[in-house]
């Protein structure tokens, strides 16, 4: 007996509802701010919960990948006549539910039958693959190819590999050197990351440099538990940290690294690029204190650099003795999603010479050197 005659044997038919693909927003879902959440998407008691653990139990849910509260869902959707919808921990599973009660074709199947316990296991299961079909995998990555590319229509032009070597003022211009070429203009501005130390020495900004390591733990044995729909990005102010992490979205696993805690270094120059053995105690350490399951062995390890102010708060300002020239640096280890807003703070700065976002506290002349 094939899917659709046993539909047809509970007296289902055509009533279960696919949802419109347009109602479901495969990007990052915004609900409306509650003052609380909750694991499931409808409101369900303790015997909707027990439902929900016993349908997620069985092999046909479990190949969805979804959880006992997805399988609450999914129950509920299909057995209550009228689901009263509730803020949810998953927005995309609050959205998806959402747009589920509005089709006619479910308010039809509750205005014309009411679902017993078997038919709404099937009903439910229906409902997991819809859900499963349309959230984002785990392991779908966002497209950023076309992030900090040029505008071609603005003139815009990257000249990549070429080391800057030195930049002065010109008259009211600017004059930048690399080890290509000598390029002149109007106006500068200098975003210069770990090397900001050496281009801006008379900034009167003391940076520093701090090597920091990304590791990547195996947790193939507990692969569900660390997917990005269960497992959250975090940072753990604790002994020895704070330590970050991101769930696992592809074979390396668990993302995991130390915020700060390294020794600040003078010069990138002065940076090992290699990941070692001698990174992994500290990691390991905290991953067997507080996160369980996270016991596996490391799969990849990468290198990167922090360049830090003596506050740890950004330089973000118009040159105190240069107003051609705007700098950003020092950006401590948490600059990168500011980036756009950053972008048009020195834009702003290079055109107008002011912003009209607040940007005080990043003034170069903070430090009084």
């Amino acid at each position: 007996m094939n899917t659709d005659d046993l539909y047809d044997m509970l007296g289902l038919g055509d009533a279960l509802p696919d949802i419109p693909e347009d109602r479901i927003d495969h990007k990052d879902y915004e609900a409306p701010e509650a003052t609380t959440r909750n694991d499931t998407a409808i409101a369900v008691d303790q015997w909707g919960l027990r439902r929900g653990r016993e349908l997620a139990a069985c092999p046909r849910w479990q190949a969805t990948g979804l959880d006992e509260h997805a399988a609450s869902d999914c129950f509920a959707a299909a057995f209550e006549p009228n689901p009263e919808l509730q803020p949810c921990n998953d927005r995309f599973r609050e959205q998806f539910f959402t747009a589920l009660l509005e089709t006619p074709d479910y308010s039809a199947m509750h205005g014309s039958t009411m679902l017993d316990d078997i038919a709404s296991e099937i009903a439910a299961l229906h409902y997991g693959d819809e859900l499963a079909k349309a959230r984002p995998k785990p392991d779908e990555k966002r497209d950023m190819s076309d992030f900090g590319k040029p505008d071609p229509e603005l003139g815009a032009e990257i000249h990549a590999e070429e080391p800057v070597t030195e930049w002065k003022v010109v008259g009211d211009g600017v004059e930048v050197t690399t080890e290509k070429e000598t390029y002149r203009g109007n106006r500068l501005i200098v975003t210069a990351g770990a090397w900001a130390g050496k281009l801006l020495a008379g900034l009167g900004v003391p940076l520093t440099v701090m090597r920091q390591v990304m590791l990547w733990i195996d947790v193939s044995a507990n692969p569900y538990t660390f997917r990005r729909d269960r497992f959250p990005i975090f940072i753990a102010d604790v002994p020895g940290g704070p330590f970050y992490g991101l769930p696992a979205i592809d074979e390396y696993g668990l993302k995991i690294a130390r915020h700060y805690g390294a020794p600040e270094l003078s010069s990138p120059d002065e940076v090992n690029w290699d990941a070692t053995t001698e990174d992994v105690p500290a990691v390991k350490a905290f991953l067997d204190r507080h996160v369980l399951g996270a016991s596996g062995p490391v799969t990849n390890g990468q290198v990167c650099m922090y360049t830090l102010t003596p506050d740890k708060h950004f330089v973000i300002d118009v040159h105190p003795l240069y107003p051609q020239v705007s700098v950003a640096c020092g950006f401590s280890g948490h600059g990168f999603k500011f980036a756009s807003v950053v972008g048009e703070i020195l834009a702003d700065l290079a055109e107008r010479g002011q912003t009209n976002h607040a940007i005080e506290m990043f003034s170069a002349k903070r430090f009084g050197v």
